[in-house]
């Protein structure tokens, strides 16, 4: 079954980079994944601080113009529980897919761009006994080698005697690196949609598909989830039916769908490696016919376009083969036979 297109409303984008933000946005647009990222994935005792049902997200119109340009991300903000009042801390999410040694830089750049918004847009803030909110900043990151570099920006800078140490500007973030997690420390997380998307990341063959989307499907299938379903069927459509075309992405995500899940992601996995050995084999047609090509002028200088022309027509390898033996052994152009 060959997966049906987007909606208009999913824009068209091409590109490993292009096919993860847009789609990691609209999941972290959503408060059911927010809190599943902070329940799930964020250590520590700042949980029990903070009021989840209070998660807001910030609107767009709020962000500045120094800030317009960047993707940067999803901001939201929570109460804190003690006082039941907005404390405003905000969480910057950066959607990474590949190291990057200069992100605290990065990350400094985005956090002093957005007190500067935030200052514009809350006089009060002027008022000599208010204080900036707290920001916590965070990196999602979903890239195959595992994060190399320093979180803290402090680690990157030349040392100085420690009397000036303080004067050094430092920024760090809380760095959640998916293919740091086992697949038991995922697959105990069984109701989190956060774990749910990061298994499903993993995908390389096709009993675990099987697996890991039943999973998605129960959760999924459960009252209050259209909203998560819709960032679900995006990111299908958008990343996983990028890499396996065969993919029926409505049937999949359907709970209550009669089609044999396993058949189905067999059937996709099928296509896709059909897809690689065609690629493959084509790759091979291409640069046997490029060498011989090659091989002629080289002896014979420019090659007639005729002959050209006949020699890209052959799409049989054995062919391509014997065609070859003949170029380095004719004494003039002429002589050769294309089969």
């Amino acid at each position: 079954m060959r997966g049906k297109k987007p909606s208009s409303s999913v824009p068209e984008e091409k590109g490993p980079r292009q096919e993860h933000d847009p789609s990691y946005k609209r999941f972290f647009s959503t408060p059911r994944m927010v809190r599943d990222l902070l329940e799930g994935f964020v250590p520590g005792a700042l949980l029990r601080l903070l009021d989840l049902d209070s998660l807001e997200k910030v609107p767009g119109s709020f962000v500045g113009r120094h800030n317009r340009q960047r993707h940067s991300d999803v901001i939201w903000r929570v109460r804190w529980s003690s006082t039941g009042e907005w404390l405003f801390l905000y969480l910057l999410i950066e959607f990474q897919s590949r190291p990057e040694k200069f992100m605290p830089v990065r990350m400094m750049s985005y956090l002093g761009l957005f007190y500067q918004d935030l200052i514009r847009a809350n006089p009060d803030l002027l008022r000599e006994e208010a204080r900036l909110p707290a920001v916590l900043p965070i990196v999602v990151y979903n890239g195959k080698p595992r994060w190399p570099w320093p979180v803290r920006l402090s680690e990157l800078l030349e040392p100085l005697p420690r009397e000036y140490r303080r004067l050094q500007p430092e920024c760090s973030f809380l760095l959640l690196d998916e293919g740091g997690y086992t697949e038991e420390e995922l697959r105990a997380r069984a109701d989190n949609f956060v774990a749910l998307l990061f298994r499903l990341e993993r995908i390389r063959r096709g009993e675990e598909a099987d697996v890991k989307v039943t999973a998605l499907r129960e959760q999924l299938g459960k009252p209050g989830n259209e909203e998560i379903k819709e960032a679900y069927r995006n990111w299908f459509y958008r990343v996983l039916n990028v890499r396996f075309p065969a993919l029926d992405v409505e049937a999949l995500l359907d709970s209550e769908s009669e089609t044999m899940l396993a058949e189905t992601i067999d059937g996709w996995f099928a296509e896709a490696e059909k897809r690689v050995r065609r690629s493959h084999k084509e790759g091979q047609i291409q640069a046997s016919q490029d060498l011989i090509l090659t091989l002629l002028e080289d002896r014979f200088g420019k090659v007639p376009m005729a002959l050209a022309s006949r020699i890209k027509a052959l799409q049989s390898l054995p062919r391509l083969k014997k065609l070859a033996r003949q170029v380095v052994a004719v004494r003039a152009i002429d002589e050769l036979e294309v089969p």
